[in-house]
């Protein structure tokens, strides 16, 4: 996002100046940048504007800040402050407690749950919603959609379904594991994913 804010040559002279930021370091932290570059003269005509831009492209999350910009006047020593710029950048962390489910042997005709947690570690509610056509016939998650607030977890019901497959003859010898990975599409955040592998036994 980005703000432009005017600089007005209120004078009857004509004012040579730049702007800078008035903690150069602490302004580039904050993913911010400007237009002109605080090393571009600036020159205005009596009763002349000039557009100064702010630009923030946060790319993780940021706590609250203010930056001072200041106006640097050929001719006067000391700065003086044209505006001021606050910020945060609230930011959604969705994690898994545990990134696999393993069930080990499960008797065919029956089903096993395990419950992983997933928190909320951002600042605002996170959405997700599990892929369905990446799960097989043996496995499901509950809630499959949902949202959680910030600082706050919710339990998955994740199950395993040993189904006899009668296409394959080694089903129920403990030889054949069943696996499934599923992502989990996180608005405004990043996916994540599930992997899921059991045996079918008789």
């Amino acid at each position: 996002m980005s703000k432009i804010v005017p600089v007005v040559n209120r004078s009857i002279q004509t004012v040579k100046f730049h702007v800078i930021p008035r903690d150069k370091k602490a302004f580039a932290a904050s993913t911010l940048s400007q237009h002109p570059e605080a090393t571009q003269e600036i020159i205005l005509k009596p009763k002349e504007s000039y557009p100064v831009e702010i630009r923030f492209r946060p790319k993780t999350r940021l706590p609250p800040f203010e930056h001072d910009l200041m106006l640097q006047i050929e001719g006067i020593d000391e700065p003086r402050k044209f505006f001021t710029v606050h910020g945060v950048a609230h930011g959604i962390e969705l994690k898994l407690m545990d990134e696999v489910a393993a069930f080990g042997n499960v008797v065919i005709g029956s089903r096993l749950t395990k419950y992983i947690q997933m928190s909320n570690f951002g600042d605002v509610k996170a959405n997700f919603s599990w892929n369905k056509n990446e799960f097989s016939k043996n496995f499901t998650i509950n809630p499959a959609s949902g949202y959680i607030n910030p600082n706050s977890s919710l339990d998955l019901e994740v199950t395993f379904h040993a189904t006899k497959d009668m296409e394959n003859e080694n089903i129920g010898s403990g030889k054949v594991t069943c696996e499934a990975k599923v992502t989990c599409e996180v608005k405004g955040g990043e996916t994540i994913a599930l992997k899921m592998m059991g045996k079918p036994v008789s």
